[in-house]
């Protein structure tokens, strides 16, 4: 069944009729009415259910009664003839295509055709202008704004100039009222605001020499101007000139960095756009540069120390009066009642109280300035957080050069600044969310001056490495900030109940306690450590883990071993040693988990061979003339085994450190031992004879001998076969006869007198 045809169809198959009366409009008029007809008229949005039902019935009847009606809708000849003139044949109707003419030159009179309604909207078009009234009124305040506010500033600068001092700060309060107030309008441009920030500030320091009421001043002005700008809905912090910015973080760093110069450097910071911050870059490194300056006069590792001194003090002496009071109790219980006993059991307990108060007092003190301390640092992490990591690792490569530069030790300078500082700066680092192991671990090296090179010295820097405590901190805060402690909070709080005497075997005792993944944690502290090249630390911690009875398995020891015995074999070999002290159940440490740490040991002249093969269990077993002749057979060797066995032959046949006569007993007790449990014997044994028995002698320049190569061409060739044996045996006797004639030439220079025998 065929679809029924459109109701467009239709219509352009219908005949169509003109009105006799059309009307001419020009396109301007049309224009003004419609757009007068969109600006003042209001159509109600209509709703359509689509849930059939006696409404939408309705709807859909009328629908297309309206279609049908459209049918007899003149339409204006004008506009037509090019449609209809793409149809060939419709009616019988032949249409051709003619020019366009111009219009009649004879004016029509529009007001007696148009109606009046259409009349009247005409003159309210052409008495309207196109932008609204709104748009005006805010155009005119906006300029009346901007001239009040330039009025205000020469205003402001006149009146302080002639004020008494005593009324200074009263008009500075109500000019920060009034520029707060403008802010928050929106009538402060980019160029308005950077002027009023400098010339503001120009005039606030010319005023009074006191540096004090100066600072207190210029922060009242900059919070009002903060004030304003975050209060503000027409104009944010994002719309304004990164540079306008860059000038007020500038002079934010101008100022003593107190709590609220971070605070609002704080929200500026983290209210500005990626693209301002690469135009503020500069400024905000010398607000970190102040903020550092911050650091040094909070608080010192020198200013703890005599609360320090003064807490332990009275806490002695409170112990000693407990113990007099004791004593006394005691003696009061043996004898009669005495007034004087009281009185001297009252005294103690005061003496007692006293000196408790004292320690408390102390340690409120000590808290106080360790907690602000923190605060600080954490404020400049939140600062600094939302920053790209490109721009971030500039700031903090250009703060550990500065904390260089301008604290280290020399000529003069106090090392506990410098210790304040660096430890402050390495915490915002730690805690640093988005800054990589790797930089962490490149700026910490940089900051315990490892092969640093500074201004005034000729020579690198000596080291001064990061306290135990330090380093447990820091390292506590970087896993906090990386969020590998679910229950940071407690671990935190445990960690610091061990005061002074924090370490990192402490801290792991902390991790432990709390079930924080120990075993992950170590693994992650020991790779650190090996990273900072702090490898005695390693031992240092394991040993003092052994003291805190804490337990790890035996792969995690078999792999720090295996790690540090490329540093330190000796080393390496003690934690081995060491290792069911820590151990965290009864499986023993094979030697085939830690191949380095054999390897590194016979590279090391200093070990006795016969102590490598202990370590392995291995007796010194005595030379077998003839390999091939079998022998008593022990258990088959794990595949570790095997593949250390072959390690070691190797490693034996080319160690400088060894003798060529000392390489070869080694490489046959690595062949007997293989023998013995019947291993696959690889080529890489043959390889160990042939250039401990053979190529060694090659390379001093020394003869073969027959025996010994014999000897070694006979295993050759039953490991690897005879080709390789023949191949061998043609290069050593070519080795051979280049020898002899070298002895020969050497024999005829030598003579120059010619005599003995003639060859």
């Amino acid at each position: 069944m065929l679809s029924r045809p459109s109701g467009c169809c239709r219509v352009v198959q219908h005949q169509l009729r003109t009105s006799s009366d059309s009307i001419w409009l020009s396109e301007d008029m049309l224009a003004r009415s419609f757009q007068r007809f969109c600006a003042i008229s209001k159509t109600a949005r209509r709703y359509g259910s689509s849930v059939p039902g006696p409404m939408e019935s309705r709807r859909r009847l009328g629908r297309r009664r309206m279609a049908h009606a459209s049918e007899a809708v003149p339409i204006p000849r004008q506009q037509f003839p090019t449609f209809w003139g793409t149809f060939e044949d419709v009616d019988m109707t032949q249409w051709h295509w003619q020019p366009p003419k111009s219009r009649p030159s004879e004016p029509i009179n529009n007001k007696t055709l148009l109606p009046k309604w259409l009349v009247e909207w005409d003159n309210v078009a052409e008495n309207m202008p196109f932008e609204s009234e709104d748009f005006q009124m805010l155009q005119n305040s906006t300029f009346q704004g901007q001239l009040e506010i330039d009025i205000e500033i020469n205003k402001f600068r006149d009146d302080i100039q002639m004020a008494t001092s005593s009324k200074i700060d009263d008009i500075c309060k109500e000019f920060n009222q009034k520029l707060k107030h403008a802010l928050v309008l929106g009538l402060v441009s980019d160029a308005t605001l950077e002027i009023l920030l400098l010339e503001t500030t120009k005039v606030l320091r010319a005023v009074s020499r006191d540096i004090a009421s100066t600072n207190s001043r210029c922060i009242a002005l900059y919070l009002a101007i903060w004030q304003g700008i975050a209060s503000s809905k027409v104009v944010r912090s994002v719309d304004f000139d990164g540079q306008v910015l860059a000038t007020f973080v500038s002079l934010l760093s101008q100022l003593p960095s107190t709590t609220a110069i971070q605070s609002m450097a704080r929200e500026i910071l983290t209210s500005v756009s990626n693209v301002q911050l690469e135009i503020m870059i500069q400024s905000v490194i010398s607000l970190v540069k102040s903020w550092m300056s911050a650091w040094l006069e909070d608080c010192c590792l020198s200013d703890c120390r005599p609360s320090l001194n003064s807490t332990e003090a009275a806490v002695m002496e409170s112990d000693y009066h407990i113990r007099q009071l004791e004593s006394l109790i005691i003696g009061m219980m043996e004898e009669p009642y005495s007034e004087k006993g009281i009185a001297t059991a009252q005294k103690l307990i005061k003496s007692c109280m006293a000196d408790i108060l004292s320690g408390i007092e102390n340690v409120a003190k000590i808290d106080l300035e360790m907690s602000s301390l923190k605060t600080s640092v954490k404020t400049l992490g939140v600062a600094l957080g939302n920053i790209p990591q490109r721009l971030l690792t500039h700031i903090i490569q250009t703060g550990s050069d500065h904390v260089l530069h301008e604290y280290f030790p020399i000529g003069g300078r106090n090392t506990n600044s410098f210790r304040a500082v660096r430890y402050c700066w390495l915490s915002f680092i730690g805690r640093s969310r988005f800054v990589d192991d790797e930089l962490f671990i490149k700026e910490w090296q940089k900051m315990e001056c490892r092969n640093v090179f500074l201004r005034g010295l000729k020579k690198s820097a000596t080291p001064i490495p990061l306290t135990a405590s330090e380093t447990s901190d820091l390292v506590l805060s970087r896993w906090i900030s990386q969020g590998f402690l679910s229950s940071a909070s407690s671990v935190e709080n445990t960690f610091s109940a061990y005061g002074q005497d924090r370490e990192l075997a402490l801290l792991l005792s902390a991790i432990d306690r709390h079930r924080e993944n120990f075993w992950t944690r170590t693994k992650d502290l020991v790779s650190l450590l090996h990273k900072l090249g702090r490898h005695k630390s390693v031992y240092q911690l394991f040993n003092r883990m052994a003291d805190l009875d804490l337990k790890v398995p035996a792969s995690l020891v078999a792999s720090v071993i295996d790690n540090m015995s490329a540093f330190n074999p000796r080393l390496g070999l003690n934690l081995f040693k060491m290792y069911y002290r820590i151990r965290h159940d009864n499986k023993p440490l094979r030697a085939d988990g830690c191949p380095n740490l054999i390897i590194s040991l016979i590279n090391d002249p200093n070990i006795h061979p016969r102590a490598i093969w202990d370590i392995l269990g291995i007796p010194m077993l005595e030379p077998i003339k003839h390999l091939r002749k079998p022998i008593l057979v022990l258990k088959p060797l794990p595949k570790s085994r095997v593949d250390l066995i072959h390690k070691m032959a190797l490693a034996f046949s080319r160690s400088d450190s060894r003798s060529q006569r000392v390489a070869l007993r080694n490489v046959m007790q690595c062949a007997m031992y293989l023998r013995m449990h019947q291993a696959e014997v690889r080529p890489d044994l043959s390889k160990a004879i042939s250039y401990a028995g053979i190529t060694r002698e090659i390379i001093r320049e020394h003869w073969i001998g027959t025996e010994r190569l014999n000897w070694a061409l006979g295993i050759i060739s039953w490991i690897e076969g005879k080709e390789v044996a023949q191949t061998v045996d043609k290069a050593a006797q070519r080795w051979r006869e280049n020898l002899v004639q070298k002895q020969r030439s050497h024999r005829r220079e030598s003579n120059v007198l010619k005599v003995g025998p003639i060859e």
